[in-house]
């Protein structure tokens, strides 16, 4: 008997109205609206560094959400992007 070979995935609108799809649209809108809110009440070089924290916070959350592991050099340049913003900030 010839081995079963899995379906092949199809992309199309069904995918597009996914549930999940649309949660993810739905959240790049809240951050597009609140970064155009922030950036009509900040300084330019302070709402692009601020803005800068969103790489670190995606590696955290995929730890925290994912169970993704950390390694020590993720770890250190995730302390040092925070670190560079907050001097910035000064």
């Amino acid at each position: 008997k010839a081995a079963q070979r899995p379906q092949a995935r199809r992309y199309g609108l069904g995918n597009a109205l996914h549930p999940g799809m649309l949660a993810g649209l739905g959240l790049l809108l809240c951050a597009t609206l609140l970064n155009s809110y922030a950036l009509g009440g900040l300084p330019l070089g302070t709402f692009t560094a601020w803005n800068a924290t969103a790489y670190p916070l995606t590696v955290l959350c995929a730890g925290w959400l994912l169970k993704e592991r950390l390694t020590r050099s993720v770890a250190v340049g995730v302390v040092l992007v925070f670190l560079g913003v907050v001097v910035f900030s000064l």
